[in-house]
Order: structure tokens, then sequence, then C-alpha cells
């Protein structure tokens, strides 16, 4: 990779985590938000009643307002530990989040902050992965929020997650381009996070069951 284009990677990762840290969301309606306090009121699932374990390759490219993100993340589940490791543009660890049981700890490296706050992406790990309904429901309640799913020929294309009760209200749309089955993420998911404002589209580069 070119410095140039090096330079211009960081510079978007800094810049987001710049505009997110500092609580510059904005939900559907406009208003602004915070994504690290939704996170903090938001539950994740214990990790240790999730079955399977596995580690993944992505990378993460999107846009919040004017800022366009991407970086590259291993996402590794053993046991009752869930890892979500950030790579700078120099493949130099950024941050790392783990949760063990349902309890989490962020560590950061000075000057590579993540474009979203750590939790908040652990959140949108679990509503992709993790938060889907009973197998045959197709709408129910998760967490307070309604979840709907579309479903052919028994893969998963698409999981809305709507709040409709307390704030942001708006939707939280995940796509899975051909379809998901078995729980292994399919080559491309794309999230659209209206309750914080923003997309973006994760693309699977490895994936292997441990």
């Amino acid at each position: 990779m070119s410095s140039p284009l090096r330079a211009q990677r960081w510079r978007a990762w800094a810049l987001a985590g710049l505009l997110v840290w500092g609580g510059c969301g904005r939900g559907e309606q406009g208003e602004a938000v915070d994504p690290a306090a939704i996170a903090a009121r938001t539950r994740l699932r214990d990790v240790s009643t999730i079955e399977g374990d596995f580690l993944a390759r992505q990378r993460l490219t999107g846009v919040m307002g004017a800022v366009t993100l991407s970086g590259d993340v291993v996402l590794q589940k053993a046991g009752g530990t869930l890892t979500l490791l950030g790579l700078s543009p120099f493949g130099t660890r950024a941050f790392v989040v783990i949760q063990e049981g349902s309890s989490v700890r962020v560590e950061t490296t000075p000057g590579m902050e993540p474009p979203f706050p750590p939790a908040m992406m652990l959140v949108d790990v679990h509503r992709a992965l993790f938060l889907g309904l009973a197998p045959g429901r197709r709408r129910g309640r998760v967490d307070g929020e309604l979840v709907e799913e579309t479903w052919s020929e028994e893969r998963l294309l698409r999981r809305v997650f709507t709040r409709r009760i307390g704030r942001p209200r708006g939707k939280v749309t995940i796509g899975y381009g051909r379809g998901m089955t078995g729980g292994e993420p399919p080559a491309v998911i794309e999230i659209v996070n209206e309750q914080i404002g923003y997309s973006v589209t994760i693309e699977t580069l490895s994936f292997q069951r441990l």
C-alpha cells in the first residue's frame, strides 16, 4: 500500500474516532445521540450461552455523516470469550474489545481509537450474528426491540431491529447478501443503523470453525 493511501486511511480512522467519541452521531430524526451511552444500556448476550467457536477476519468500510470509515478487524469466539481486535492501516493493533460472559473490557492504543465506540461495535456484532429469533419465527422482540427476519430456502436474508420506545428511535437493518446459514457470516453483511446515523459494509475475508 502506498504511503499516501495509508495516510488517507489513517486520517479517516482518526477523524471518525473524534466524531463518534465526541458524541456527534445523528439519529433518524436528526437528534444528537451518544453511541457510547446507547451501548452502555444495551444488554449483550452472555457469550457462554453462544454455541460454537470461530475465528474470522473482516474488512469494514462505511460512512457516518461526511466521514468515510475503513479498517480491518479480527473476531474470535472461544468458549465464554468474544474478542474483537481492530487493526490499524499498518497492520498493528489499534484496539481490542474482550467480552467474557456478559462483562466487557476495552484496551486502545493511544491515537488509534476505533471509529465507533467499541461496545457499540460489539452490539452490532451481536445483532448480526447472535440475536436471531427462535427457529420458525419471523417476528418477535429481543431486549425491547422489535425484530423481523426475512428468509428464503433456509437462508437468512435480512434482519431488522426497530426501537419504538426510548431514544434514539429508528431501525437497524442488516442485509446478508445471498443469505446466512448455520451462523457463519456470508461474504458481505451490510448494516444501516438509523439510530445513530451510520452505515457499514462488512466483508468477511476468512472464517474458520475452532
